[in-house]
């Protein structure tokens, strides 16, 4: 952080006849005391253009970046002052670190400096996820706030649920040359598996990496989580500015460490550019360099939240104001079998989802859903049905890119890690990637298919990345559409050929994004201590590091990429043994009873006939029983039968059929889910 805040210093004391210049041209600025103007510290505040200042204010003391011996000082660089007396280190005496102040009713919505900065909100979202500028990050938490973070930790992981508490900090942001700090900003652990203790003061301090989640228009005023330290806004107007409060039209933004250990720090970033140049929407991220309080955390990723503002980018305004969801894994995937898991997740009752809503909180029933998922899985479904719930042009793009991703760790392959957004304007469902940092090769700590990815078929009728190896595609969305036999796989086939000529998939330009961040960050990737859950032998910029794809570890890009492409172009020499391939009709409702131990008898499998399933019961004596739906888990007893059902029939207690001896014509309607035998 030396170089980052001693930067700002420089560009305050420069001669004018700099002034404008985003580097300052006399190096001996910073040591003669000259002045010019040059790039201000802008503080964002409830006003979306947010005013700045010509330098910071007086009462923030800038802390340094701690000490790396094997981190060299360039020469040529006015930044890397080796003063003893450098009046911004944080280690001299008559300047200590900056301590936050006890919250005040107007605290944090006051600091508002008396002129507009130059560039509005939408131009600082564009410049802070372009890779081609140098992005720095800083965020100053104090020890009081970094205890109470790391003591939600525990309370919530002893209960096992995630904090949804955030801790205040002054975050500072750092664009090329220009300097933006924002007060008062929510701070909190993220990520599900990575969450982890992380500050001891025994430990130094902050000792482990963790993923962040940073909110701009926390109030910190819940008395449930900030009990006396609750903040008592003056009136209703400051709160409301708080609350509308943005950064780069942000509301909040999630910040993640290299926890897979990408050496080219680039794969999640390039999976998204990916889905976006084929008409799929998928989230923006940038690199950063990161300082957390008085540590170096290294190279992070900048990740834009898939949340109302990302949609409102994106979508015509028709289309806003539909339910969003979080989908992924919380004890078993959200694989559209069933909708068994759908809610609002609440953390402080240990309330988890795999379909957890993000928008219409207080509104949705969630029947976009529950109709989708009841649809998709109905044994009647047809191509036209599918296509009246489901994009398909979104949905074949997202399929085949995904293809060429290789993450295991998605939909077709363990029903996690997507947004689903089903559109205001027609009600159709459209997916959204998100959390890509296994792709391209990455398979550390995680190769379930034991090949990184790279020889599986697209039209497998096998989910290749299932975590005990290949099990059947159960997936409704894949399985109806792209799997070998699917209404969809000619157009999917044609969407592959599209996605496999996408010049992003050529190591040409893959090296070009690398030669961009590796000169912006290649300096800035080593933590300044040693990090207890990270190996800091594997941070580095390396564009050819690998190792074969069964050993563990991850793939160069060019390795996977060669490997991707022959196995695809031979799956691709006959497209129509896929497109012609002959499903055998599944059985999926059964007659269960006592005759059979209620369990699924081949000679009690229902047959499908005009929309309904029938099937011709004939026993010699009495017996029980129930029609059972093997897809959806389900059984159907008495209670489904219709209102004006005039046969006798008797009931056991657990809504079983209880009939005399005899021969009974039973159907099941699955639209209605009615009974009835003759």
């Amino acid at each position: 952080m030396k170089r980052f805040f001693a930067l700002i210093l420089c560009f305050v004391l420069l001669l004018t006849g700099c002034a404008g210049s985003a580097e300052p041209a006399d190096t001996t600025g910073a040591t003669t005391g000259a002045t010019t103007g040059g790039p201000s510290a802008t503080e964002a505040t409830g006003d979306p253009t947010q005013p700045t200042t010509s330098q910071p204010p007086e009462d923030a003391t800038q802390p340094s970046e701690p000490t790396d011996s094997t981190d060299s000082t360039d020469p040529t660089d006015p930044t890397d002052s080796t003063d003893p007396t450098d009046p911004t280190d944080p280690t001299n005496p008559d300047n200590p670190p900056y301590t936050e102040p006890a919250p005040k009713p107007d605290d944090g919505i006051t600091d508002i400096g008396p002129e507009k900065p130059d560039t509005d909100e939408q131009t600082l979202y564009d410049q802070l996820f372009d890779l081609n500028n140098k992005i720095s990050i800083y965020i100053d938490m104090s020890d009081s706030e970094l205890a109470k973070m790391q003591a939600d930790y525990e309370k919530y992981r002893d209960i096992g649920s995630k904090s949804p508490i955030y801790r205040r900090a002054d975050v500072t942001i750092k664009i090329n040359g220009d300097v933006y700090r924002i007060r008062d900003v929510g701070v909190r652990m993220k990520g599900n598996t990575s969450r982890t203790s992380f500050y001891k003061p025994e430990e130094g301090g902050i000792y482990k990496a963790i993923h962040l989640k940073l909110d701009f228009q926390e109030t910190f005023d819940d008395e449930e989580y900030y009990g006396k330290d609750a903040v008592q806004w003056a009136n209703k107007d400051e709160r409301k500015a708080r609350k509308n409060r943005t950064f780069a039209t942000l509301e909040k933004l999630e910040l993640r460490w290299n926890k897979c250990y990408d050496s080219t720090y680039l794969r999640e970033l390039y999976a998204y550019e990916l889905y976006r140049s084929e008409g799929v929407l998928a989230p923006l991220v940038n690199l950063c360099s990161m300082d957390f309080s008085d540590v170096h955390m290294g190279v992070y990723t900048i990740n834009e939240p898939v949340d109302e503002v990302f949609l409102e980018k994106r979508l015509p305004e028709g289309a806003l104001g539909g339910d969003l969801y979080k989908c992924g894994w919380t004890w078993e995937g959200a694989s559209f079998k069933h909708a068994n898991s759908i809610g609002i997740e609440d953390e402080d009752n240990c309330e988890f989802y795999c379909y957890d809503l993000k928008s219409n909180k207080k509104t949705s029933q969630h029947e976009a859903l529950k109709n989708l998922i009841k649809t998709i899985n109905s044994p009647t479904i047809t191509k036209e049905k599918f296509a009246e719930l489901v994009d398909v042009e979104n949905f074949l793009s997202y399929a085949a890119v995904s293809y060429f991703l290789g993450n295991p760790d998605d939909l077709r392959n363990n029903y996690n890690n997507y947004y689903l957004y089903f559109r205001a304007d027609n009600g159709k469902a459209l997916l959204i990637p998100y959390d890509y940092d296994r792709c391209l090769g990455v398979t550390v700590e995680y190769n379930p298919s034991g090949h990184a990815m790279t020889i599986d078929n697209p039209f497998s009728d096998k989910r290749e990345g299932a975590q005990n190896g290949p099990q059947d595609q159960d997936v409704p969305l894949f399985y109806l559409t792209v799997v070998k036999g699917g209404w969809y796989v000619k157009q999917y086939a044609d969407a592959l050929n599209k996605v496999s000529k996408n010049t992003l998939l050529t190591k040409a330009t893959f090296q070009s994004y690398f030669t961009r961040a590796q000169r912006l960050y290649g300096n800035d990737v080593r933590p300044s201590r040693t990090l207890a859950n990270a190996d800091g032998r594997n941070f580095s910029f390396d564009l050819n590091r690998t190792s074969g794809a069964h050993e563990g570890s991850n793939m160069s890009f060019d390795d996977y990429i060669d490997a991707k492409m022959a196995a695809f172009q031979g799956y691709m020499k006959n497209v129509d043994q896929y497109v012609n391939h002959q499903r055998p009709v599944p059985v999926t409702h059964y007659i269960r009873g006592d005759f059979n131990g209620w369990s699924n008898d081949d000679r009690y499998a229902m047959t499908l006939k005009d929309g309904l399933f029938t099937y011709t019961l004939t026993s010699r004596r009495n017996c029980s029983f129930k029609v059972y739906d093997s897809v959806n888990n389900w059984w159907y007893g008495t209670e489904f039968l219709p209102e004006d059902w005039e046969l006798d029939y008797e009931t056991d207690g657990h809504d079983n059929f209880d009939m005399k001896a005899g021969t009974y014509y039973i159907t099941f309607d699955p639209e209605t889910e009615i009974v009835t035998k003759l």
